[in-house]
């Protein structure tokens, strides 16, 4: 009996495993276990035939599985779309080849999941996405705001939710939101304070929306206009003062706070004024100070004044910023220990700091300001902690990133494949010769091999010769990395271009490396997203632009629309479309005709009308100053 358990996991084993020839696995399909049958049927190498017949199986965990599998034709999905059983409607929907007319078609399914994996689906028309934007089912609506296809427009109308839970979700994505639909949450959750008028600790809904807030003072996306009006809460102002987004107006008014970590992130703050710099760096507090020497704007001659500080946190902020002089760097690098051991003895607690932070040594090893000279000096320390930051930092020459590749650590081997300046011979190297022997140690296992090849395949200064080579790795992501990388040749992304994978044929599809002949062949690619990388390619000729104007997927022709090679008249056909993300990107694309600039000067969004006022000459000046009047 359990050696007749053993086989039938051999032969699931062997139904999974993707280097199982398809004339075995045609054989397996016939197996009495459902479970081996459905290793098959999620087999990517299961040929069209054998999947045809597994599709009809009375198992219908086998049945998903012809469902989910990316080999799957359309016409058979066609076939699995009107399955009784749920599980394989909700695989059809996830598939990849499913068609917009099949994923609209599930889109009414009675099954809730079914819905939710059709929101999920990043190929699912924005059409459809609209329609699911106002399903009953919560989960729905938040699939919808989480998925990369759905427009601005609807994405605004979710920002007006009723559910604080689909608000919540919207409000954590991190890519781009209009200004103006900050505006509307704003205006709609902020009226009263929820910092006096609920408790968290027994209102949930209360707690989140403190939470969101929270987040929007926070996100550098957050125009400067709500940052101003959040000043209002009196628990937001530590987050406002720090957000690189905050207008200088805003900081200079902040400054004047009387809380003590409010004006600490002040001075940290980029957008900070020199003048109120100059005035918080005679603070007499050390955090305060602390924070104008980590801002990047802080004088050097001030920065200079810092570095005799006794306390520790300050001398860190100057290790660390950019604008220190060399000098300063220098003299870090030789005593700054010694000078810490000095301030032990007034103060005991110093000590546990260092053991618990990075010491100044550390710090000025991974300054990108610190000299050559000084980074050979720490070089000597070998202490791996420093070895490692010398092996991130891009100012380090290539004669010590030379001698850091002998180092036998799997954290300054990993430094070094992902920083740009690592010389060619020595990524090469590293794949070549170093990985089979090193991580052969029992210390090492394979995944650490595989994330340094997938660092190496995406550092332009990889050889030609190792990027052809990690081209025919078994791991998709390593080829991923080959795909996206500048230096891979023309040739090795033209045969990328052909793989199975979407996410690959995307980054060749965007990497100004591949082929005008190439593109012609993705130009015309049936996934959305590698149309998108076409129309994204800063060498993708204006012919391919034109034709990808008129894609039915928004993201494609709002790539078109920022794109520097598109013409003027297909960016005149752009102006009027109905997406605000497309005309945005015609108002800011350097090719736009000042007639066209003129007509977005009156668009109904605000920041189109800012962008395309600022760049126009005919723009009336009328609109020019109710602009003003609104920033």
């Amino acid at each position: 009996m359990e050696k007749q358990v053993e086989d039938i996991n051999n032969l699931i084993e062997i139904a999974y495993n993707r280097r199982t020839s398809p004339k075995i696995l045609e054989e397996l399909a016939k197996n009495e276990n459902w479970e081996v049958r459905k290793g098959v049927a999620l087999n990517p190498r299961t040929s069209s035939k054998t999947l045809t017949l597994l599709a009809k199986d009375e198992t219908s965990d086998v049945r998903k599985g012809v469902a989910l599998n990316p080999r799957t034709s359309s016409k058979m999905l066609t076939m699995l779309a009107k399955d009784e059983a749920s599980d394989v409607r909700k695989g059809v929907a996830l598939n990849p080849n499913a068609s917009s007319k099949m994923l609209t078609l599930l889109a009414k399914d009675k099954d809730s999941d079914v819905r939710l994996n059709i929101a999920s689906n990043s190929d699912t028309p924005s059409k459809v996405l609209a329609i699911l934007a106002n399903d009953k089912d919560i989960e729905i609506r938040k699939s919808v705001v989480r998925n990369s296809s759905t427009p601005v427009e609807v994405l605004e109308t979710l920002a007006k939710d009723k559910s604080v839970e689909v608000i919540w979700t919207f409000i954590n994505r991190q890519d781009y939101i209009s200004p103006e639909c900050f505006l509307s949450f704003v205006n709609v959750n902020c009226n009263k304070d929820p910092y006096v008028n609920c408790d968290y600790t027994y209102d949930y809904a209360c707690g989140r929306v403190k939470r969101i807030i929270e987040f929007v003072a926070s996100n550098p996306s957050t125009p400067p206009e709500v940052l101003y009006r959040l000043t209002n809460y009196r628990n937001l102002l530590c987050r406002i003062a720090c957000n690189p987004s905050t207008s200088p107006e805003t900081l200079e008014y902040l400054a004047e706070n009387e809380g003590r970590n409010v004006r600490a992130c002040v001075a940290g703050n980029p957008n900070t004024p020199l003048e109120i710099i100059y005035d918080l760096a005679k603070s007499e507090y050390d955090s305060i100070r602390s924070g104008v020497a980590s801002n990047p704007n802080t004088p050097p001659e001030m920065l200079a004044s810092f570095s005799d500080s006794n306390n520790y946190d300050i001398l860190k902020s100057v290790a660390r910023n950019p604008n220190t002089p060399s000098e300063i760097l220098a003299s870090f690098a030789k005593d700054a220990d010694y000078r810490i051991r000095q301030m032990e003895e007034n103060d005991p607690w110093i000590q546990l700091s260092i053991r618990l932070d990075y010491s100044i040594r550390q710090i000025v090893a991974g300054n990108p300001s610190t000299p050559p000279e000084t980074l050979a000096l720490l070089i000597a320390d070998k202490d791996n902690i420093i070895c490692e930051r010398l092996a991130e930092n891009p100012s380090t020459p290539p004669e010590i990133l030379r001698v850091l590749a002998n180092y036998k650590n799997l954290s300054i081997i990993n430094a070094l494949a992902n920083n740009i300046n690592t010389p060619p011979e020595v990524l090469s190297f590293f794949v070549t010769e170093y990985l089979r022997t090193f991580l052969k140690s029992p210390d090492f296992d394979r995944h650490d091999k595989f994330m340094i090849c997938y660092c190496i395949s995406r550092n332009p200064s990889t050889p030609s010769e190792t990027l052809m080579n990690l081209a025919k790795s078994e791991y998709e992501l390593i080829r991923e990395g080959v795909a996206e990388n500048p230096s891979t040749p023309p040739e090795t992304l033209a045969i990328l271009a052909k793989e199975a994978n979407k996410s690959i044929r995307k980054h060749v599809a965007a990497n100004p490396s591949t082929s005008l002949e190439t593109l012609l062949v993705l130009a015309k690619d049936e996934r959305s997203n590698v149309r998108q990388g076409v129309a994204s390619n800063p060498n993708t000729p204006s012919e391919i632009l034109e034709t990808l104007a008129k894609d039915e997927y928004y993201f494609v022709r709002q790539e078109v629309a920022k794109n520097p090679n598109t013409p003027p008249k297909t960016l005149s056909v752009l102006a009027n479309d109905n997406i605000s993300g497309i005309r945005q990107g015609v108002a800011e694309n350097p090719n736009t005709l000042p007639e066209d600039l003129a007509l977005l000067a009156n668009d109904k969004w605000l920041l189109i009308r800012s962008i395309a006022t600022n760049r126009s000459s005919n723009a009336p000046e009328v609109i020019k100053t109710r602009i003003k009047k609104i920033n």
